[in-house]
């Protein structure tokens, strides 16, 4: 074999296995990097970017731990449309965060924890629910398909607080 095909050779396997390692690089942020800017995002109280984390489908599920659901990407923007106008959230985070990743699909399991001041009436409440996410992997980035909150046995889901 003469020498120039021999480096042409080399040349194709060498950009094969360069491209396929950039390809096996991870192109965006952990599930639970994903979740944790998704409770930041709480604080924000801007239904936009609240919004920017769900698939924007028709099949989009979203429970509430009220028990309240919202089929529907449209649905879900309302959802927090109506709630800016009616609450201001603050301080959410998440604890006891657990995480199972299959392919292109991520379930994660969390506590989340924040405080609601209600527009009409001034109070402020604690809220603590455990919500199951579905993330599934869409154009190299995380997006909310299926969100399920509960209230959490022995745990209060609304507690008023003074602040």
């Amino acid at each position: 074999m003469p020498i120039r095909n021999l480096l042409f050779a080399a040349a194709v396997i060498a950009s094969l296995w360069v491209s396929s390692s950039f390809a096996a690089e991870p192109t965006d942020e952990s599930p639970q990097k994903f979740i944790q800017s998704w409770a930041e995002a709480f604080n924000k109280n801007d239904p936009e970017k609240l919004s920017a984390f769900y698939d924007q489908s028709d099949e989009l599920e979203v429970i509430v731990s009220a028990g309240v659901r919202h089929h529907g990407y449209k649905a879900l923007q309302q959802a927090y449309v109506g709630d800016s106008r009616n609450v201001h959230f603050y301080d959410s985070q998440v604890s006891n965060l657990s995480t199972r990743v299959l392919g292109e699909t991520a379930l994660v399991t969390f506590e989340h924890q924040f405080k609601a001041r209600f527009k009409t009436d001034n109070t402020r409440w604690q809220v603590h629910i455990r919500t199951t996410t579905v993330l599934h992997r869409m154009q190299g980035k995380w997006k909310i398909v299926l969100e399920h909150s509960s209230p959490i046995e022995g745990t209060p889901r609304f507690t008023q607080i003074q602040e």
